[in-house]
């Protein structure tokens, strides 16, 4: 940090200088902190901050006139000894002879000023903070548009001095030419000015120095100005992507602190200052809450929603499809939600798979003409199908559909001229059992499928987590049992599918037949099913309670992992397990109250209402919420 010459602060604040004989020129203040000598004139000088400016206001003052001589010389000799730059008494308060001699005697200036003690440190202190910034100089031209601080920068020679003697002509005000010293006055403000040696001058190449001051008068220069808006001049470059909205403001950094900045292209014939100058205005309109960009946004936005708004009151239907390994489910909805009719497909998967969708395109034709509907009256077609959908619509296999890699909705949206939104099937019926089902008024459920596998299916804020690769919700495939010997249909160990489906109850119920010799039912049963087990358990039957205790034990701790991450509002249990009705509920709840975090304890497990219609459901309100 530089110093500042006392020489120039008492010019600059119009202090009177009561110890003339003191050589003020070479004295240098290096702080712009200031003291009020309290503590120090009752003779406490620990932790004195001498290299201060020392202000004695009216209350110093009249404690220094309340003592006796002797006391006075000693407290005041004591004070201005300790090597301080000078001091200024305020209000016009005189300082005595015997306060003036002992000034001289240590070489300490004695200044005075008419204002007040709180008006004169204010102002001080603003002075001394600009004089002592932090200072760098800079390649540039500083100009002041409509009373903004417009700094243009860019390689010599690039038009930098022409651009601001354009400004100059249309009357605006130059600050700096060539080198500009800023000054980091606060942590959000930077002041501008120009060396003293070439303030005021511009340099045109061709014609040589002009004196701005002198040609055009003294409201044409001006000596300091905050800096407020950078404009980077640049050769254009035919490669580079320059910003056409300015929706996102660019910023550059001096000693710390970001200005605003714009990249200026120059091209022969742009006219450089009616640029700069729009740029300055365009600035100022932002800072008092107005943006072009921003509202030609709102304007683009609200254009859309009145045609989104128009579109669906002009759709009144959609449809609802759930492709299974054996027939397709179709339904037509009305857009509320009402279901007005409901078919079947035959799945025809001979020469893989190639007639699905063709079939679907068929039989959605065929009812739109037999219910006399326009396509302007559909609002699309929701599909769920058995394999993981990937965001752009694709299913990367479907095993059962004798399907690779195919993009559904580019495909069926080129047979059937209508929008499309695929999903998995698993996560469709969540969908459908949130919208209509058990899960009816959540915004937030995990749904579980326990069928001949597990499926199921995540919605978080009416949206179904599908992943990065349309395996979100997998939670049938979720490790529950690290020590697991035998494999599960996806190749890994110890799946919550291999216990918690109608196969893996089925599967528990053989294990404890074998490993127990207790009394049971079951005993009598040739083969043992999911079913068995529990209509067991509603007779209290004690392998059976041991076996649904185990197959709850999983689920309930699968169900609380998968609670801690998305926080639902509610857990949905279907497929053909959950005709156990509502002891399988009982039992999964208990367990899942054991594991659950604290937050998440009391979510509600409910069964699935909808059955085989959950799918038509999920796929309707997966177009409708697309």
């Amino acid at each position: 940090m530089n110093g500042v010459e006392l020489k120039k602060m008492v010019q600059e604040l119009n202090l009177y200088n009561k110890t003339p004989e003191i050589d003020i020129s070479k004295k240098m203040i290096n702080t712009p902190e200031i003291n009020r000598p309290a503590l120090q004139l009752t003779g406490y000088l620990e932790h004195f901050e001498n290299e201060r400016v020392q202000i004695i206001g009216y209350v110093e003052y009249t404690y220094l006139l309340h003592l006796s001589r002797e006391e006075k010389i000693v407290a005041f000799e004591r004070f201005v000894s300790s090597k301080i730059p000078c001091v200024v008494f305020t209000t016009m308060t005189e300082p005595d002879e015997d306060m003036l001699s002992l000034a001289m005697k240590y070489d300490v200036p004695v200044l005075v000023t008419h204002n007040t003690t709180s008006v004169f440190m204010a102002e001080i202190i603003r002075w001394l903070n600009v004089q002592l910034a932090p200072c760098i100089s800079i390649h540039g031209v500083l100009v002041d548009v409509y009373g903004e601080g417009v700094l243009i920068t860019g390689e010599s020679g690039i038009g930098k001095s022409e651009a601001a003697l354009e400004l100059i002509k249309r009357g605006h005000r130059l600050v700096s030419d060539d080198v500009v010293e800023l000054r980091r006055v606060s942590d959000v403000t930077l002041v501008g000015s120009a060396p003293d040696i070439t303030r005021h001058f511009i340099e045109l190449r061709g014609i040589g120095i002009i004196d701005v001051k002198t040609l055009f008068g003294v409201e044409s220069v001006k000596d300091t100005q905050s800096i407020d808006l950078v404009i980077k001049l640049e050769e254009w470059n035919r490669d580079k992507e320059y910003d056409r909205l300015g929706m996102e403001e660019e910023y550059t950094e001096f000693l710390g602190n970001k200005i605003v900045c714009h990249s200026l292209p120059i091209r022969p014939g742009r006219n450089l200052a009616v640029i700069v100058e729009s740029a300055a205005v365009n600035h100022r309109q932002k800072k008092m809450g107005y943006n072009a960009a921003q509202e030609l946004y709102r304007r683009v936005q609200e254009n859309m929603t009145k045609k989104e708004e128009w579109r669906m009151r002009m759709s009144k239907y959609c449809f609802g499809i759930d492709v299974g390994g054996t027939t397709i489910k179709c339904a037509l909805f009305l857009n509320d939600g009402t279901i007005l009719d409901k078919w079947e497909i035959k799945t025809n998967t001979d020469n893989g798979g190639e007639r699905i969708l063709p079939d679907v395109a068929d039989g959605i034709a065929a009812k739109m003409q037999e219910k006399q509907i326009e396509k302007t009256e559909v609002e699309g077609i929701g599909i769920g199908l058995p394999g993981p959908i990937e965001e752009n619509g694709e299913i990367a296999c479907a095993v059962n559909l004798h399907w690779g890699r195919k993009n559904i909705e580019k495909e069926l949206q080129e047979l059937t001229g209508m929008a499309v939104k695929a999903g998995n099937d698993a996560n469709v019926a969540a969908l459908g059992e949130m919208w209509k089902g058990g899960g009816k008024g959540a915004k937030n459920l995990i749904m579980a499928t326990l069928g001949t596998g597990v499926g199921g299916g995540i919605i978080v804020n009416e949206k179904i987590v599908t992943g990065a690769h349309g395996a979100g919700g997998e939670i049938g495939h979720a490790l529950v049992n690290p020590h697991e010997t035998i494999p599960c249909n996806c190749g890994n160990k110890g799946c919550l599918e291999q216990y918690a489906s109608a196969t893996g109850i089925a599967r528990l119920a053989r294990e404890a037949l074998e490993a127990s010799e207790k009394s049971s039912v079951l005993r009598g049963k040739e083969k043992v099913t999911a079913k068995d087990v529990f209509d067991a358990y509603k007779e209290q039957d004690e392998l059976a309670g041991e076996i649904v205790e185990k197959f709850s034990r999983y689920l309930g701790h699968a169900l609380a992992i998968f609670a801690s991450v998305s926080d639902p509002d509610v857990i949905v249990i279907g497929g053909g397990v959950s005709k156990a009705g509502e002891v399988l509920v009982e039992c999964v709840q208990k367990q899942y109250e054991k594991f659950a975090f604290s937050a998440c304890k009391k979510t509600p497990i409910k069964l699935a209402t909808l059955g085989n219609d959950a799918g038509v459901c999920g796929a309707a309100k997966l177009i409708l919420s697309r």
